[in-house]
């Protein structure tokens, strides 16, 4: 086995690799205790032909630190059936928690870890070494 090791170069150092990251941005409320007024967001959209298939409206407040969402779909099927949904939510929130904003949700707790772009530059400059680097892991 040492004599077919003899044919092949030793690895010696390894490139640092991570998952691409979502760089969409997201807006984002930190709910500060005070009663306010969300957002009332419409949207729409059309199949391939140009026909209205979909349409959304979300209304959102916080009052007494409950955030109050109301969301009324209709989808349009191409055989012509409809589907109506209603859908009204009433989250608990404490101050200073994150609100993000989602298309077609209205502003919802994050499942990810949230940070600001310059939060984020941070981080990628400590992965790529640029600052605060003990050296470890160096590719």
């Amino acid at each position: 086995m040492k004599e077919e090791n003899k044919k092949f170069k030793k690895l010696e150092s390894l490139t640092k690799y991570f998952i691409h990251p979502n760089t969409r941005f997201y807006g984002g409320y930190i709910h500060n205790g005070d009663n306010i007024y969300l957002c009332d967001d419409n949207d729409s959209m059309s199949d391939e032909e140009g026909k209205e298939n979909f349409k959304i409206n979300v209304k959102q407040r916080i009052e007494n630190d409950i955030l109050y969402t109301d969301i009324k779909s209709t989808r349009i099927y191409k055989n012509g059936m409809k589907q109506n949904d209603t859908i009204h939510q009433e989250l608990e929130l404490k101050k200073g928690q994150l609100l993000v904003y989602v298309e077609h949700q209205g502003f919802v707790i994050s499942e990810y870890k949230m940070v600001t772009v310059d939060e984020a530059k941070k981080i990628y400059d400590i992965l790529g070494g640029n600052k605060n680097d003990s050296g470890a892991n160096k590719g």
